[in-house]
C-alpha cells in the first residue's frame, strides 16, 4: 500500500475528498492536513508526513499556486526526492510552474469525468519508481508560513510603550504580508494589523495609516471570504474572491504525459505568473476621532487651557462691572494666565513633533512670548501700584513705550503664533480643537488692535476687554473639545488566531 501525501489549498477541500476517495478505492493510504489532531505541532507533523510518504500530489489550482504553505510543502518533498504526480483542479495552462509542467499531469478539472481521471491517476501511480531511502544528512526543513510575523505578534503583545520609529517599522514589515498573493498571509497580516490598532499608545499618523491599511485591504478582500483549511492551531488559509478567478476557467491545454523511464517533453517558454503591482497607497484620511498621541499630552494642556481662560477672564470681568473702580493688582490674574498659556502650547508644541512635524515650530514661539509679555505686565503693573503713573498716563517714557506699543504687540504675536500652530495642526489632523485655538488667535488680533487704539488716545478701551473675556471663553472651549478627545485606556485584544 501506497503513502501518499496530498497537498492542497482549503477552497478546494470537496474536490479534495472525492479525490481521497478514489485514492482509497486504489489502495492508497492518504493522509492530509485534516488527519491532525489536537495539540500536534501541525507544521512539525506535516514535514514528517511528507518524509513518510512514498507520492506527493499536489493539487494545482489557482489557490494552491498561491499558497506560500503548498508552496513551501512542495519544496520540501523535492529537497527529499519525493515522487510528484500533480492533479490539476483546473485544466492545466503553459504557464504553470516549470517544476509543474515537466511532471505527468493528471487532469481531474471535470466533476463528470473523474472516475476515467481515476483510471488514469491510478495508471500514474503504477508508472512513478519505488520509494527512496531520504538523504543522509537531512536538508534544512523550511520554516513554518508565517513564522517571520511571530516577533511582530511578541512585540506587539508587549505591555511596554512602543516608540513611534518602532511603531513606523511594525507597519512597514506589515505591508509585504498584507499585498501578499498568499490569502493565508494576508489573512495573518490583517490579524496583526487588528492587534496593532487595539493598542492605546499608537501616533497619530500611525493610526492613520493602520485605518488605511485596513481599508484596502476591505477593498481587496471584497464581501465574500472562504474559510481556509487549518490544522489545529495552525494559521487559517483564506481564499478571497479578488484573487480566485471564476470557476471553470480554462488552463488551455494538457501536455502529453510522460511514462516511466521517459524524459519529459521540455515545456514551452513562457514567462511566469506576474506579481500583481502593489496599489500606491493613498494619503490617509484624518480620522477626527482618534486621539493625537498619549492621553497626557492632550490631556493637561486641556488643564493648563482651563486654569489659563478662568485666570483670564478675572480681570476684563472684574474692570468692566466695576466701572474700571478696581485695584490694578487684579491683573496679576492675567499674568499667571499668560504663564499658563505659554507651559500649554509647549506642552502642545512638544506633542505636535511626534503628529505633525510642520505645527511644532510654530507652537514653540508661544513659550519665549509670553515670557516676554509676562515681564512686559509685571514692569507695567509694577510702576502702577508704586503711584509713579496711573493705567492711563505715564511719564516714565520706558514704562509708556511698554504699556502702549509692547502690550499691543505682543498680543498681537502670540494671536498670530496661535493663528498659525492652530492651522497646521487641523491641516496634519484635522483636531476639532485646532481651528478653534486658530479663532482664539484672531480675537487676540482684534483685542491687540482694540488695545492699541485705546492706549495711544490714553482712554479705557472697554471693546478691548470685552474681546477679551470672548477670547478666554473661546480658549475655554478649546479645553473643553480636547477633553471630550482623550481616549480612555483599553486592554490589548487578544486576536483569535
Amino acid at each position: 500500500m501506497r503513502k501518499v501525501f496530498i497537498s492542497y489549498a482549503r477552497a478546494n477541500k470537496p474536490d479534495v475528498d472525492q479525490l481521497v476517495e478514489h485514492l482509497t478505492e486504489l489502495n492508497c493510504q492518504t493522509w492530509v492536513d485534516s488527519s491532525l489532531h489536537g495539540g500536534q505541532d501541525w507544521w512539525q507533523e506535516i514535514l514528517r508526513r511528507i518524509a513518510d510518504c512514498d507520492v506527493f500530489i499536489p493539487v494545482v489550482s489557482h489557490e494552491s499556486l498561491n499558497s506560500g504553505a503548498c508552496a513551501r510543502e512542495f519544496d520540501w518533498a523535492e529537497n527529499l526526492g519525493k515522487s510528484v504526480l500533480p492533479v490539476a483542479l483546473e485544466r492545466p495552462s503553459p504557464a504553470l510552474p516549470r517544476r509543474i509542467l515537466s511532471r505527468q499531469i493528471v487532469d481531474y478539472s471535470n466533476p463528470e469525468e473523474r472516475d476515467r481521471a481515476a483510471r488514469k491517476l491510478g495508471g500514474g501511480l503504477l508508472s512513478l519508481p519505488p520509494a527512496t531511502p531520504l538523504p543522509h544528512p537531512m536538508p534544512q526543513p523550511p520554516a513554518a508560513p508565517l513564522s517571520y510575523l511571530t516577533d511582530l505578534v511578541e512585540k506587539l503583545s508587549s505591555p511596554h510603550a512602543l516608540s513611534h520609529e518602532e511603531q513606523r517599522q511594525i507597519l512597514a514589515r506589515l505591508d509585504p504580508p498584507l499585498r501578499s498573493l498568499d490569502p493565508e498571509e494576508r489573512q495573518a497580516g490583517r490579524a496583526i494589523l487588528d492587534r496593532f490598532g487595539s493598542r492605546s499608545d499608537l501616533y497619530a499618523d500611525v493610526d492613520r495609516t493602520i485605518g488605511v491599511l485596513k481599508q484596502l485591504h476591505d477593498e481587496v478582500r471584497g464581501k465574500v471570504h472562504t474559510p481556509s483549511r487549518a490544522a489545529p492551531h495552525s494559521p487559517q488559509r483564506f481564499v478571497d474572491d479578488a484573487v480566485a478567478p471564476p470557476k471553470g476557467q480554462p488552463f488551455n491545454h494538457l501536455p502529453p504525459p510522460t511514462r516511466n523511464g521517459e524524459k519529459a517533453p521540455s515545456a514551452p517558454t513562457v514567462m511566469p505568473l506576474p506579481k500583481p503591482r502593489p496599489a500606491p497607497i493613498p494619503r490617509p484620511k484624518p480620522d477626527p476621532h482618534r486621539p493625537l498621541s498619549g492621553e497626557w499630552t492632550t490631556a493637561l494642556p486641556a488643564t493648563l487651557l482651563v486654569m489659563a481662560a478662568i485666570t483670564g477672564a478675572i480681570p476684563p470681568i472684574r474692570a468692566l462691572s466695576s466701572g474700571y473702580d478696581y485695584g490694578i493688582s487684579v491683573w496679576y490674574w492675567q499674568t499667571i494666565s499668560r504663564i499658563l498659556i505659554g507651559i500649554a502650547f509647549s506642552v502642545l508644541a512638544w506633542s505636535a513633533k511626534l503628529f505633525s512635524p510642520n505645527a511644532a515650530p510654530v507652537g514653540w514661539f508661544m513659550a519665549p512670548i509670553m515670557v516676554v509679555h509676562v515681564i512686559n505686565d509685571i514692569v507695567v503693573l509694577t510702576a502702577i501700584s508704586a503711584g509713579k503713573c496711573t493705567p492711563t498716563c505715564i511719564a516714565d517714557p520706558g514704562i509708556d513705550l511698554m504699556r502702549v506699543y509692547g502690550y499691543p504687540l505682543l498680543l498681537g504675536v502670540a494671536a498670530l503664533v496661535g493663528i498659525a500652530f492652530g492651522f497646521a495642526v487641523f491641516a496634519s489632523t484635522r483636531a476639532a480643537w485646532a481651528p478653534i485655538l486658530a479663532v482664539w488667535g484672531f480675537c487676540g488680533v482684534l483685542e491687540a488692535i482694540l488695545s492699541y487704539i485705546a492706549k495711544v488716545d490714553d482712554q479705557r478701551a472697554p471693546e478691548a476687554d470685552a474681546v477679551l473675556i470672548v477670547q478666554n471663553a473661546i480658549l475655554l472651549v478649546a479645553a473643553i473639545v480636547m477633553y471630550q478627545r482623550v481616549r480612555p485606556n483599553r486592554p490589548i485584544k487578544q486576536t483569535p488566531r
